[in-house]
Order: structure tokens, then C-alpha cells, then sequence
């Protein structure tokens, strides 16, 4: 299934769930506390189906990274997920500076933002829309910030 008809149809599930939640919290408190076990039955329904999405996730996202990286030369970056503002971010963290330019003169970190675009550009609105170049960070070991003070 395509990864953004997925999201679309876990959103509404999502909706669903909380909109029969709050009916049989309802039930349970002016009818019958039966509902309660209705209810306990139906979140660990819904947890059941959050992680075989999340599994879901993770394994697109490894066959992203391994179409990028799984025949480089030099040792495979680090691969570390996160959120900023709602959206999903990419840490790639290469064992050596050369590794790092290698990639992008390989054009092996185009080729994994462009997978990341496909897997995530339904995240998002038409007004801020999801960015892959701003969502993949690039960086090797070691390397260290600078700063300026100013006095």
C-alpha cells in the first residue's frame, strides 16, 4: 500500500477508535460496566495494529537506506530517526569526512533524500509542506561545530 494512503487510512483509524472510546465510556458509566472490558478489548486492538504500522515504517525506511548505501565502499553511516515540528527528521552520521563526500559525490545522499521524499511527502500541508533536504542531516564522527563569540 502506498505509504501515504497508509497514514490517510491510520489517521481515520485513529479517529474511529477515540470517537468509540468515549461511546463505550459512555456505555459503562450510565449502562453497564461490562463496556470497560469492550473498551480494554478495543485499545489492545489498536496497539496491535500501531506496531505492526510502526514495524511497517521502519522496514521502508531500511529498504530506503539499504537502496542508498548497501554497496558503498566505505562503512555504513549511522542512521538515526527523529521529529522536528511534527515532521520526521534523518541523522547520517559517516565513520570518516571521506565516507561523507563520497557519498554526495556518488550521489548516494540525493538518491536517499529522493526515497525519503517518496515515503514522507505526504506528511504535511499545502502551506508547509514536508522538505526532504531539510529533514536529512549529513555529518561524520567528530565533527564539531563552530561558533563565533561576539563581543
Amino acid at each position: 500500500m502506498d505509504p501515504a494512503h497508509e497514514a490517510k487510512l491510520f489517521q481515520r483509524g485513529c479517529l474511529v477508535v477515540f470517537l468509540l472510546l468515549i461511546a463505550l465510556g459512555a456505555l459503562a458509566y450510565f449502562v453497564d460496566r461490562a463496556y470497560l472490558f469492550g473498551a480494554g478489548g478495543l485499545v489492545a486492538i489498536w496497539a496491535a495494529v500501531c506496531i505492526v504500522q510502526s514495524r511497517r515504517e521502519k522496514a521502508r525506511l531500511m529498504v530506503a537506506f539499504r537502496a542508498a548505501f548497501g554497496d558503498f565502499d566505505y562503512p555504513e553511516p549511522k542512521l538515526k530517526t527523529g521529529t522536528s515540528y511534527g515532521f520526521p527528521t534523518f541523522t547520517l552520521t559517516f565513520a570518516t569526512e571521506e565516507g561523507l563526500k563520497a557519498a554526495q559525490a556518488e550521489g548516494r545522499l540525493g538518491t536517499f533524500k529522493y526515497s525519503i521524499s517518496d515515503l514522507y511527502g505526504h506528511c504535511g500541508s499545502s502551506s508547509n509542506p514536508f522538505d526532504a533536504a531539510r529533514a536529512v542531516w549529513a555529518t561524520f564522527e567528530g565533527w564539531k561545530p563552530t561558533f563565533t563569540t561576539i563581543t
